[in-house]
């Protein structure tokens, strides 16, 4: 198993030469992170070292950053300190310090990246580390030998094959359709200006904890700061000046990423505050040519009848003692998320 060690010289294995296949080197800052770690991120703009400096400033706890690489490529991980409601998922409440592995900011991309040639390496790492851990959104599949496996909250995902936002709603079946005709007349006074991130004060950093504070599944509660630096688009919604909703928008590539949002709700059911903003940004992943959108992992069945599909998602839990590992795979099924889904045949 990979031994712990911290570092914090920035550029120590910048060449894949000099990186020890099997050996996982620990880094507490990630300004200090290597060039090689952005190429083990892949895909994921929330495991770009960018990204995780600006988490580290606005969101500090305790993140350690874990690389396993080498010519063959690069397993990263991120864990943090919280102490979780083991029981999110379930009834009661079971609150203990984890040690999580995964993005601390609530979104639906994994805090790990296994390639095939040093996951193994990674894994066998992650399970030595020392008392409860907690793998959280890994894809559907992920086999991690020595976890208690478990589901997780799915992924909305709408993949875009329309060239407007007309041609979208007219493949709608009608019931469907009349829904959002009915959410767009109740919403038709909505207006929508952009918000500079150092503008986002006290009257936007509201209306996300509006929001957070209703949540049922509740992780980190992310800062005004955190707002104001991370590089995302935000959005606010507006009726005569006053601003009753907003929310945070990410584009990675041809996929548009929903990230977070804030609403009032003393408006929010007279004007169908919640799916106008959904539609907005199916609008806008639409327009801007996007090939997926990223609606994130609450409010499934809204989404749902929106055209989305539901992609899974699991958590993976262990202890490092025998007693706590017997007692966690033993609960494994408390620890799930266990929603049902439904099948909605939105298009013709």
């Amino acid at each position: 198993m990979g031994q712990r060690i911290h570092v914090t010289v920035q550029g120590l294995y910048d060449g894949f030469e000099r990186m020890k296949s099997g050996t996982t080197d620990t880094f507490t800052s990630a300004a200090d992170l290597p060039k090689i770690w952005d190429a083990g991120a892949g895909d994921n703009p929330f495991l770009k070292r960018s990204f995780l400096e600006v988490l580290e400033k606005a969101n500090p706890c305790g993140q350690e950053y874990h690389l396993t690489g080498g010519a063959d490529g690069a397993s990263v991980a991120v864990t943090y300190q919280h102490r979780l409601n083991l029981l999110t998922y379930g009834p009661g409440s079971l609150k203990l310090p984890v040690t999580i592995v995964g993005i601390p900011c609530s979104v639906s991309k994994s805090g790990l990246s296994l390639p095939e040639k040093t996951g193994r390496a990674m894994q066998e790492y992650l399970l030595a580390l020392p008392g409860t851990k907690l793998i959280l959104n890994a894809d559907k599949g992920c086999r991690l030998p020595g976890f208690a496996a478990g589901r997780a909250l799915p992924t909305c995902r709408l993949d875009i094959r329309w060239r407007s936002f007309d041609e979208y709603l007219e493949q709608m079946r009608s019931h469907y359709r009349y829904r959002i005709t009915k959410a767009q007349e109740r919403g038709k006074v909505l207006a929508t200006t952009a918000i500079e991130r150092d503008s986002f004060g006290e009257e936007q950093y509201r209306l996300y904890r509006n929001v957070f504070k209703r949540s049922k599944y509740k992780i980190e509660e992310l800062s005004q700061e955190f707002f104001q630096t991370a590089s995302a688009t935000l959005v606010g919604f507006k009726i005569d000046d006053k601003l009753v909703a907003s929310v945070q928008l990410l584009r990675n590539g041809k996929e548009l990423i929903f990230m977070f949002g804030g609403m009032d709700y003393a408006v929010a059911r007279e004007r169908d505050l919640y799916l106008n903003m959904l539609l907005y940004i199916i609008r806008r992943a639409i327009e801007e040519g996007c090939e997926v959108l990223d609606l994130g992992q609450t409010a499934e069945d809204m989404k749902q009848k929106l055209g989305c599909q539901l992609v899974e998602k699991t958590m993976h839990a262990a202890h490092s003692g025998k007693v706590g590992d017997f007692l966690l795979k033993r609960a494994a099924g408390l620890l799930s998320y266990n929603g049902r889904s439904r099948d909605y045949n939105v298009f013709r």
